[in-house]
């Protein structure tokens, strides 16, 4: 739109594809999966902040968190996001929890929990304040549908990256570029920019012309360029 000198579309360039976008594994480009993927809670620069749970309690003992999970939220595949999806989140996550252990939390759990379909819960063998800064960590606790995951399991894949935040994985071609737009569903506020296309250009200087030749908007990140 040249009068707001804005536009609802965005040409990024990344040297590498997005590859796979399991939230629960590592191998991922994060930003693709903190475009697509919600967590329980943010980390702000305002502190912690809901997301998929609206508020929270933490018992007197500090050691049990109760989480408030928000109401309507769905997966893009239709599926509710509520307490027992989060669950079953966590779940596949702590299947695979030896490949997690450089986040404390997992020391200290004692068990997960969905009383009622508003309501999870977590149980620490003792008190530990960074918890939420863990919970807002895009790996591994971001929400995949249990519908993608395989047999109640992500730690050899999923089926689908099906989620519950801002984008959708529209279409993408492995090497060539991906395509996110706007989730039509989202809880939040929608994103203004409704198509973000990703190209892959792992060359330094051809990068650079295709900024030159307006090919893509924007180079980001280090390295990208010479």
């Amino acid at each position: 739109d040249s009068e707001t000198g804005t536009r609802d579309e965005l040409i990024f360039v990344n040297y590498r594809d997005i590859r796979d976008l399991n939230p629960h594994l590592y191998a991922g480009e994060m930003y693709a999966q903190s475009i697509l993927y919600d967590t329980l809670v943010s980390n702000t620069e305002d502190g912690y902040v809901g997301c998929l749970a609206e508020d929270w309690t933490i018992s007197d003992d500090g050691r049990i968190y109760t989480f408030n999970i928000r109401d309507g939220v769905t997966f893009s595949d239709g599926t509710p996001c509520d307490a027992n999806a989060i669950l079953a989140n966590f779940n596949a996550i702590l299947e695979n929890r030896e490949r997690h252990t450089w986040l404390e939390m997992m020391h200290l759990l004692v068990g997960v929990d969905a009383p009622d379909e508003n309501t999870f819960v977590i149980e620490l063998s003792e008190p530990y304040y960074p918890l939420l800064t863990e919970l807002g960590v895009t790996r591994p606790f971001a929400m995949i549908s249990p519908k993608a995951m395989k047999d109640g399991s992500t730690k050899d894949g999923v089926e689908a990256y099906i989620e519950t935040g801002p984008y959708v994985l529209d279409e993408f071609v492995t090497d060539e570029y991906a395509i996110f737009k706007a989730n039509p569903n989202y809880w939040g506020e929608q994103p203004a920019i409704k198509t973000i296309t990703v190209k892959v250009i792992p060359d330094n200087q051809t990068r650079i012309l295709a900024l030159e030749k307006g090919e893509i908007d924007m180079i980001f990140g280090k390295n990208m360029i010479d």
